[in-house]
């Protein structure tokens, strides 16, 4: 926003000695102070009679010349001043001094008004890249902060993945040991069942030996019966033939009674 200093403002002397052109109202041709009003009543005239049928046709009242010049001013101040000062800042001095005081306040005050709603915008503009910068400083730490997370993720997936790995060896190792535990499980059950029929087996022996041995202490079930002579038949008288010699006689037969050891 430019500025104007008080002592650029030119005195009436030097405005007096300048050539300062003025605009006129009507055609918007540019005219000096002397010759102005000559060419401000022609073309009043000239506009005169423009108007004078229009105002037959629809009478209206017809606004007076500063009220007009106000108007096609602020009309046009975009173009005509506000332009004109930005455009041609070497001018702005000559142009100022060539407003009438009411347009001169207009445009001061629509400046002003143009200014504290660019400030208000400015203000606001920069509120929204401050909370921008914030915002960014705050989604870059979040980034560092996530590369970390990240990073430490990963660490802790390689170890779980090496864990795993680990694992997953105990358990073949484990199912392996397992297998031999079963094995061995059946190994043992087959010799226990061995055992158990051993054991029987043992019993019955013990039983047997038990009863034999009360058999064998009973005296009057076990008792050493002497054997009995056979006693041989009598022989038949045969017709004698010729005489053999006598065989000797053979010794008693005896039995023997088989007795169990003990």
């Amino acid at each position: 926003m430019w500025t104007v200093p008080l002592a650029a403002w030119p005195s009436s002397e030097e405005r007096r000695g300048r050539l300062v052109l003025n605009r006129c109202p009507h055609c918007n041709g540019e005219y000096g102070s002397a010759s102005l009003s000559i060419h401000v009543a022609r073309c009043r005239a000239k506009n005169e009679i423009i108007t004078a049928v229009i105002d037959a046709i629809k009478p209206k009242q017809v606004p007076t010349l500063a009220s007009m010049c106000i108007k096609f001013i602020l009309g046009n101040m975009q173009v005509s001043c506000i332009n004109g000062l930005y455009a041609q800042p070497m001018h702005q001095t000559w142009l100022i001094a060539s407003l009438p005081e009411e347009v001169l306040q207009q445009v001061m005050m629509h400046i002003v008004h143009r200014h504290q709603v660019i400030s208000a915008k400015h203000q606001s503009h920069k509120l929204q890249l401050k909370q921008l910068k914030d915002r960014i400083v705050s989604l870059e730490h979040l980034a560092d902060e996530n590369r970390i997370l990240r990073r430490h993720r990963e660490r802790v997936d390689q170890v779980i993945a090496h864990k795993n790995s680990q694992d997953e060896h105990r358990v073949k190792e484990m199912n392996a040991v397992r297998t031999q535990l079963l094995a061995t499980n059946a190994a043992i059950q087959k010799a226990v069942e061995e055992i158990h029929r051993l054991k029987r087996t043992h019993e019955t022996d013990q039983l047997t030996i038990k009863s034999l041995r009360n058999r064998l202490n009973d005296p009057t079930r076990h008792r050493i019966v002497p054997p009995r002579k056979v006693e041989k038949p009598e022989k038949v008288e045969r017709p004698e033939k010729a005489e053999r010699p006598e065989k000797a006689e053979r010794p008693e037969r005896t039995t023997k009674t088989f007795v169990a050891p003990i």
